[in-house]
């Protein structure tokens, strides 16, 4: 009998399990993070549209309607722009 042909020296291939243990595991984990947390992300999916919307709207009431804002956004100055008449500097 030759060395080969021994049972030790054969190369035994590893099972699919113990081939993907890594990934098998990654996945049964997210499977049970998803399961435990499946209500509240259900009812975070429900809620979406709606704080979507409401968000949009406080967004630009603000931004159209809000009378403290009126005119700062404009581009009728270019950047930098100062009034040196208004800011009182000294001359030292």
């Amino acid at each position: 009998m030759k060395d080969e042909d021994s049972p030790s020296r054969q190369k035994q291939n590893p099972s699919f399990i113990k081939k993907n243990w890594v990934v098998i595991s990654g996945i049964a984990a997210a499977s049970f993070a998803l399961l435990l947390n499946a209500p509240t992300l259900i009812v975070n999916l429900e809620n979406l549209p709606a704080d979507v919307s409401r968000l949009a709207t406080k967004y630009l009431s603000w931004y159209h309607e809000d009378v403290a804002w009126t005119g700062f956004w404009s581009t009728a100055y270019p950047e930098g722009y100062v009034d040196f008449e208004e800011m009182d500097l000294s001359d030292v």
